[in-house]
């Protein structure tokens, strides 16, 4: 398949579109995850309550999960978009429901809110994870990526990057301290130059395990610093573009999509074998989870998945009419 691809500057004024989004959306909406279900990361889950796919049709409305990222679901000129938002809009609409996006902030919540009936569907670019398969069900694979280093090539104050990429990053909380930590001027060509060195995940990452078992191939230990609150993988990302932290690894294809947005950082090595990505659903949700699974299988063998993802993932072409829209006042 022949792949056309846009001009960086083009790709650039994009993403800082969807940042501009991104802050007028946390600035005018409520988002969920606020309140005391966000301490339930820590605790374990409650029992699921139920309501399975033909409940979820009587009611009329499919509740999605989902945290406001660059892939999964966020705003462009106030309309709605994200590859998983697109495919799950696709699902609803053929069984006849409204799809309803309730925004999470702290994504350790995300399964404890899915117990508590808060949603139907978490959509998070959910790496599955094997602890997780006794309390939660997981659909099949939507697509699969590697997990990639993402360091910094060079630093802030001598990177050639644009003024809305740098208005971005100096905006940005410095929750941890640039001067606890000193970025390493030497970059890292091959997994096994991680030995010793200091990787920031945030808590829960699927890719601990990954440093595990890297760390026991090249027999060196690699220290993980594990972030907690509401910090994700792309807010790590920044941090590293803007130098508070050394090194985080994150799914390749999103660590693609930044990389040309901060041409201050780089995203090799790739660390690990590919993951597969998929949805969750409830426990007991076996009705949801098999035509989920059904759907997705179907859908596979047509144009749907490889349409959205070749929008989302490699050239976003597809957002560009979306920069016309306006974004509507609170």
């Amino acid at each position: 398949m022949k792949i056309r691809r846009i001009p960086i500057a083009a790709l650039i004024v994009l993403l800082s579109l969807g940042l501009v989004s991104y802050l007028w959306y946390q600035k005018h909406h409520s988002l969920a995850g606020e309140g005391p279900v966000d301490e339930a990361g820590n605790v374990p889950l409650d029992p699921p309550i139920e309501r399975d796919l033909e409940a979820i049709k009587q009611r009329g409305t499919l509740t999605i999960l989902a945290p406001y990222n660059s892939t999964t679901h966020f705003l462009l000129r106030g309309e709605p978009m994200g590859y998983e938002y697109e495919l799950l809009q696709a699902f609803a609409r053929e069984h006849g429901l409204k799809l309803v996006m309730e925004v999470v902030k702290n994504q350790k919540t995300l399964y404890q809110m899915l117990n508590r009936g808060e949603g139907d569907i978490v959509a998070a670019r959910i790496i599955p994870k094997q602890e997780d398969e006794a309390k939660v069900s997981f659909t099949h694979t939507l697509y699969r990526t590697e997990p990639a280093l993402v360091q910094q090539k060079a630093p802030l104050d001598k990177a050639n990057l644009p003024e809305p990429v740098k208005t971005a990053i100096a905006s940005e909380p410095a929750d941890i301290k640039p001067d606890e930590m000193e970025i390493n001027a030497r970059l890292i060509t091959k997994p096994s130059h991680l030995a010793g060195e200091t990787v920031t995940l945030p808590r829960r990452s699927a890719y601990q395990r990954t440093l595990i078992e890297l760390a026991d191939e090249i027999s060196g230990d690699i220290h993980v610093v594990e972030v907690g609150g509401k910090i994700d993988d792309e807010a790590l990302i920044n941090k590293v573009a803007k130098g508070d932290i050394e090194y985080t690894i994150v799914q390749n294809n999103l660590a693609e999509l930044k990389e040309a947005y901060f041409t201050n950082i780089k995203i090799r090595p790739l660390v690990g074998v590919s993951n597969r990505i998929a949805w969750v659903v409830r426990k007991n949700s076996s009705e949801l989870l098999k035509e989920l699974n059904r759907w997705i299988d179907h859908k596979k063998n047509g144009s749907l998945f490889d349409k959205m993802y070749k929008k989302y993932f490699i050239d976003r072409e597809g957002l560009q009419g979306a920069r016309c829209k306006r974004v509507p006042h609170a």
